[in-house]
């Protein structure tokens, strides 16, 4: 019997080893990586902005972490030449998903560095995103941009990004990517809400009706998280879209 207490000992010492540590958390077993401008960036605690990409993480469940590198006033084509684009290849790993929602700073005034134009480079920009990103194993969902919460005299939305939304969708549909459609979403969001009581949904600074409250980029992540239910998208088995997630209707 003495000899077999060694050998007992040892198989206790190994069985206890494998047992799982109580409370330890699980490992995400999905990684999300943000590509977009100030509409989708991490902004300082007591800043009055909020992306939805800030927000996003709220709609999921434990198995996914979302990594946010998302950079105020950068488009298609900044968000590279500044070296954002390389700084999030980086840190691709095969399987992961990338969305990325670019828009606002591609429709600025042509001349500007930042500016590019819908139909050409805009679309040339994307489609080179989506390249590298299937190039590494990886997936590649699109976000078209958001309405800025402005109004014309007739209560309907301004369209000064719906060029570049229509130019997503087709590259989407060219190179058979997922795509979500924020921008439809948050134009009849606004146009239902009317422009008499939509400031709580923009952040208060000033005339700002492009950057959000903490509520107003609640309300685009959950516009963009029912994207992937309506698209039957396999990122929408990870939501938690029913656990008393606020309402937008």
């Amino acid at each position: 019997m003495r000899t077999l207490f060694p050998v007992v000992l040892a198989a206790l010492c190994v069985f206890v080893h494998t047992l799982p540590v109580s409370g330890q958390a699980a490992q995400p077993v999905v990684r999300i990586l943000l590509s977009g401008d100030s509409t989708v960036c991490n902004y300082k605690q007591d800043a009055p902005q909020r992306g939805w990409g800030q927000m996003l993480g709220q709609f999921f469940n434990n198995n996914v972490s979302i990594t946010n590198l998302a950079v105020s006033g950068t488009s298609t084509k900044t968000f590279r030449t500044l070296g954002y684009w390389d700084k999030l290849l980086a840190q691709l790993k095969p399987g992961d998903y990338v969305m990325c929602q670019f828009g606002h700073n591609d429709s600025h005034d042509k001349g500007k560095p930042e500016s590019t134009d819908a139909g050409t480079e805009y679309q040339a920009n994307l489609k080179k995103f989506i390249d590298e990103v299937k190039g590494r194993g990886a997936n590649i969902v699109l976000v078209t941009p958001m309405h800025r919460g402005i109004f014309g005299k007739d209560g309907k939305m301004s369209q000064e990004l719906l060029p570049y939304a229509e130019a997503m969708k087709k590259v989407a549909k060219e190179n058979n990517v997922a795509l979500i459609d924020l921008y439809t979403a948050s134009g009849e969001y606004m146009e239902k809400t009317g422009s008499e009581n939509i400031d709580p949904v923009f952040c208060g600074v000033k005339n700002d009706r492009t950057h959000f409250s903490e509520n107003g980029a609640l309300i685009m992540a959950e516009f963009v998280a029912k994207g992937f239910v309506a698209a039957k998208y396999p990122l929408a088995e990870y939501l938690k879209l029913n656990a008393g997630i606020k309402k937008t209707d």
